[in-house]
């Protein structure tokens, strides 16, 4: 007789790299905020797997090329609304490349 088996496996991210100064930390978990379509921002959680001189590799569920807000992260909540500033970093936040 056969017998079958069900594996589970754990949605993987792929790690990306972000400017340091995206990081917020809140308490033990590690956050950036995500500027969404209507100009608002939202936290979401990220893991930190290791910090470079200007940047963090994270690995997160966000898709790449998602904007994050990349200064004044501690100043921000949930919901607030952001202004893009040209030239200050939209092109590069998070990186377009993943990171092995």
């Amino acid at each position: 007789m056969g017998q079958s088996i069900t594996l589970s496996f754990p949605k993987q991210t792929v790690p990306k790299s972000v400017p340091i100064t995206a990081i917020l930390g809140q308490g033990s978990q590690a956050a950036v905020f995500e500027v969404r379509q209507n100009g608002t921002v939202k936290m979401q959680p990220v893991t930190v797997n290791r910090l470079e001189r200007e940047s963090a590799v994270i690995s997160t569920d966000l898709a790449t090329g998602t904007r994050i807000v990349a200064l004044g992260v501690n100043r921000l909540h949930d919901g607030q609304r952001v202004r893009i500033q040209p030239g200050l970093g939209t092109d590069t936040a998070p990186n377009t490349e993943d990171t092995p």
